[in-house]
Protein backbone atom coordinates (compact mmCIF):
# COMPACT_ATOMS: atom_id res chain seq x y z
CA UNK A 1 0.00 0.00 0.00
CA UNK A 2 0.89 3.77 0.07
CA UNK A 3 1.75 5.39 3.35
CA UNK A 4 -0.06 8.67 4.23
CA UNK A 5 0.26 8.96 8.07
CA UNK A 6 3.25 7.75 10.62
CA UNK A 7 2.89 8.07 14.59
CA UNK A 8 5.80 6.83 16.56
CA UNK A 9 5.73 6.31 20.42
CA UNK A 10 9.44 5.27 20.54
CA UNK A 11 9.00 1.55 20.70
CA UNK A 12 6.43 1.15 18.27
CA UNK A 13 5.60 2.69 14.99
CA UNK A 14 2.10 3.67 13.76
CA UNK A 15 1.02 4.22 10.30
CA UNK A 16 -1.87 4.09 7.79
CA UNK A 17 -1.94 2.99 4.57
CA UNK A 18 -4.05 2.88 1.32
CA UNK A 19 -4.02 -0.62 0.10
CA UNK A 20 -6.18 0.50 -3.17
CA UNK A 21 -3.51 3.23 -3.60
CA UNK A 22 -5.09 3.95 -7.00
CA UNK A 23 -8.61 4.82 -5.64
CA UNK A 24 -7.32 5.79 -2.13
CA UNK A 25 -9.39 3.04 -0.54
CA UNK A 26 -8.98 -0.06 1.65
CA UNK A 27 -7.25 2.16 4.59
CA UNK A 28 -4.93 0.22 7.02
CA UNK A 29 -3.26 0.71 10.63
CA UNK A 30 0.27 -1.26 10.52
CA UNK A 31 1.85 -1.18 13.96
CA UNK A 32 5.65 -2.36 13.97
CA UNK A 33 8.31 -2.35 16.60
CA UNK A 34 10.99 0.23 15.91
CA UNK A 35 11.06 3.09 13.58
CA UNK A 36 11.33 1.37 9.62
CA UNK A 37 13.16 3.50 6.93
CA UNK A 38 9.44 5.22 5.23
CA UNK A 39 7.76 8.63 5.17
CA UNK A 40 4.52 9.43 4.08
CA UNK A 41 3.63 8.84 0.18
CA UNK A 42 6.17 5.81 -0.31
CA UNK A 43 5.00 2.38 -0.95
CA UNK A 44 5.49 -0.67 1.22
CA UNK A 45 5.05 -4.42 1.22
CA UNK A 46 4.14 -5.53 4.57
CA UNK A 47 3.54 -8.78 6.53
CA UNK A 48 1.93 -9.53 9.61
CA UNK A 49 -0.69 -10.90 11.56
CA UNK A 50 -4.17 -9.41 11.01
CA UNK A 51 -5.61 -8.18 14.34
CA UNK A 52 -9.04 -7.61 13.41
CA UNK A 53 -10.59 -3.69 12.45
CA UNK A 54 -10.48 -0.62 14.70
CA UNK A 55 -13.45 1.88 13.79
CA UNK A 56 -13.45 5.71 14.67
CA UNK A 57 -14.48 9.03 13.01
CA UNK A 58 -12.69 11.38 10.68
CA UNK A 59 -11.97 15.21 11.33
CA UNK A 60 -15.80 15.76 9.57
CA UNK A 61 -17.68 13.43 11.95
CA UNK A 62 -17.67 10.10 9.58
CA UNK A 63 -17.48 6.86 10.45
CA UNK A 64 -13.95 5.23 9.20
CA UNK A 65 -13.54 1.48 9.70
CA UNK A 66 -9.68 0.35 8.95
CA UNK A 67 -7.65 -3.17 9.57
CA UNK A 68 -5.40 -3.57 11.68
CA UNK A 69 -2.22 -5.42 11.12
CA UNK A 70 0.60 -6.25 13.53
CA UNK A 71 3.75 -6.14 11.18
CA UNK A 72 6.77 -8.98 11.62
CA UNK A 73 8.28 -7.03 7.82
CA UNK A 74 8.08 -3.89 6.44
CA UNK A 75 9.80 -3.25 3.35
CA UNK A 76 9.95 -0.46 1.02
CA UNK A 77 9.24 -0.13 -2.47
CA UNK A 78 9.08 1.56 -5.35
CA UNK A 79 6.38 2.85 -7.12
CA UNK A 80 6.89 0.96 -10.43
CA UNK A 81 7.39 -2.70 -8.90
CA UNK A 82 4.22 -1.51 -6.92
CA UNK A 83 2.07 0.17 -8.92
CA UNK A 84 2.88 -0.27 -12.82
CA UNK A 85 5.32 -4.00 -12.34
CA UNK A 86 7.55 -5.32 -15.20
CA UNK A 87 5.27 -8.33 -17.04
CA UNK A 88 8.62 -8.59 -19.66
CA UNK A 89 12.01 -6.95 -19.19
CA UNK A 90 14.00 -7.20 -22.81
CA UNK A 91 17.70 -6.48 -22.99
CA UNK A 92 18.46 -4.52 -26.06
CA UNK A 93 22.12 -3.39 -25.95
CA UNK A 94 21.50 -1.22 -29.50
CA UNK A 95 23.73 1.82 -30.07
CA UNK A 96 23.11 4.27 -33.28
CA UNK A 97 26.45 6.92 -33.75
CA UNK A 98 25.93 9.94 -36.16
CA UNK A 99 29.27 12.01 -35.99
CA UNK A 100 30.14 10.78 -32.37
CA UNK A 101 26.75 11.34 -30.95
CA UNK A 102 25.25 8.33 -29.46
CA UNK A 103 22.08 6.62 -28.80
CA UNK A 104 21.68 3.14 -27.05
CA UNK A 105 18.63 1.22 -26.20
CA UNK A 106 19.68 -0.36 -23.18
CA UNK A 107 16.53 -2.27 -22.32
CA UNK A 108 12.45 -2.31 -22.54
CA UNK A 109 10.26 -2.82 -19.94
CA UNK A 110 6.65 -3.50 -20.26
CA UNK A 111 4.10 -3.12 -17.79
CA UNK A 112 0.28 -3.37 -17.94
CA UNK A 113 -0.58 0.44 -18.57
CA UNK A 114 3.15 1.86 -19.89
CA UNK A 115 5.93 0.81 -21.88
CA UNK A 116 9.41 1.94 -20.16
CA UNK A 117 12.49 2.40 -22.85
CA UNK A 118 15.80 2.69 -20.89
CA UNK A 119 18.12 5.15 -23.05
CA UNK A 120 21.64 5.95 -23.04
CA UNK A 121 23.13 9.50 -24.34
CA UNK A 122 27.05 10.02 -24.92
CA UNK A 123 28.67 13.10 -27.00
CA UNK A 124 31.78 12.23 -28.13
CA UNK A 125 31.43 14.86 -30.67
CA UNK A 126 32.38 18.48 -31.01
CA UNK A 127 29.23 20.29 -30.14
CA UNK A 128 26.44 19.84 -27.54
CA UNK A 129 24.09 17.47 -28.36
CA UNK A 130 20.28 18.06 -27.63
CA UNK A 131 18.07 15.07 -27.67
CA UNK A 132 13.84 15.52 -28.53
CA UNK A 133 12.88 13.43 -26.12
CA UNK A 134 9.66 14.68 -26.04
CA UNK A 135 8.77 13.84 -29.47
CA UNK A 136 9.94 10.54 -29.79
CA UNK A 137 7.66 8.07 -31.33
CA UNK A 138 7.11 3.93 -31.40
CA UNK A 139 5.65 2.74 -34.53
CA UNK A 140 4.50 -0.87 -33.36
CA UNK A 141 2.53 -1.99 -36.87
CA UNK A 142 0.27 0.00 -38.38
CA UNK A 143 -0.18 1.52 -34.86
CA UNK A 144 1.69 5.19 -33.93
CA UNK A 145 2.58 6.19 -30.37
CA UNK A 146 3.65 9.43 -28.74
CA UNK A 147 6.00 9.65 -25.89
CA UNK A 148 3.94 10.31 -22.78
CA UNK A 149 4.31 11.71 -18.86
CA UNK A 150 3.73 9.55 -15.85
CA UNK A 151 4.18 12.69 -12.88
CA UNK A 152 2.98 10.09 -10.02
CA UNK A 153 6.51 8.02 -11.22
CA UNK A 154 10.21 9.00 -10.09
CA UNK A 155 11.92 7.89 -13.40
CA UNK A 156 14.74 9.33 -14.20
CA UNK A 157 14.36 11.21 -17.64
CA UNK A 158 17.10 11.06 -20.69
CA UNK A 159 18.32 14.72 -20.85
CA UNK A 160 16.90 16.57 -23.31
CA UNK A 161 20.62 18.45 -24.10
CA UNK A 162 24.10 16.81 -23.63
CA UNK A 163 27.50 18.83 -23.21
CA UNK A 164 30.61 18.02 -25.28
CA UNK A 165 32.58 14.77 -23.55
CA UNK A 166 29.12 13.95 -21.30
CA UNK A 167 26.76 10.78 -21.28
CA UNK A 168 23.93 10.35 -18.95
CA UNK A 169 20.89 7.71 -18.80
CA UNK A 170 17.26 7.79 -18.16
CA UNK A 171 13.59 6.11 -18.88
CA UNK A 172 11.32 7.80 -22.30
CA UNK A 173 8.05 6.53 -21.60
CA UNK A 174 5.21 5.04 -23.77
CA UNK A 175 1.81 3.84 -23.49
CA UNK A 176 1.28 0.40 -22.69
CA UNK A 177 2.26 -1.66 -26.05
CA UNK A 178 2.09 -5.17 -27.44
CA UNK A 179 4.57 -7.72 -26.53
CA UNK A 180 5.60 -7.20 -29.79
CA UNK A 181 8.60 -6.10 -32.33
CA UNK A 182 8.28 -1.89 -32.33
CA UNK A 183 10.15 0.78 -33.96
CA UNK A 184 11.19 4.03 -31.79
CA UNK A 185 12.71 6.52 -33.74
CA UNK A 186 13.87 9.99 -31.59
CA UNK A 187 15.16 12.90 -33.22
CA UNK A 188 18.34 14.89 -32.50
CA UNK A 189 20.43 17.73 -33.82
CA UNK A 190 24.23 19.15 -32.92
CA UNK A 191 24.71 22.69 -31.68
CA UNK A 192 27.38 22.89 -35.07
CA UNK A 193 24.43 23.51 -37.53
CA UNK A 194 26.75 22.11 -40.06
CA UNK A 195 26.31 18.95 -38.96
CA UNK A 196 23.29 17.09 -39.88
CA UNK A 197 21.77 14.26 -38.08
CA UNK A 198 19.33 11.95 -39.05
CA UNK A 199 16.61 10.88 -36.69
CA UNK A 200 17.70 7.87 -34.57
CA UNK A 201 15.51 4.51 -35.69
CA UNK A 202 15.77 1.56 -33.98
CA UNK A 203 14.17 -1.59 -34.74
CA UNK A 204 13.14 -3.29 -31.27
CA UNK A 205 13.23 -7.17 -31.31
CA UNK A 206 11.03 -8.77 -28.78
CA UNK A 207 11.82 -12.31 -28.20
CA UNK A 208 8.67 -15.16 -28.51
Amino acid sequence: GQVFSIENDGTNTYFQIWQDYANMNNNTIVMCAGVPDISENDYVYVEGRILGKVEGENAFGGKVTAMKINATKVQKMSYKDVVVPTRLSVDVNETITQKKYSLTVEKVEFADTETRVYMKAANDGKADFSIYTYSAKVKQGKKQYEQKNNFDADYKSLPSELMKDAEDDGIILFPALEQKDFTLIIEGSSDDWDEKIKPFKFSIKIPG
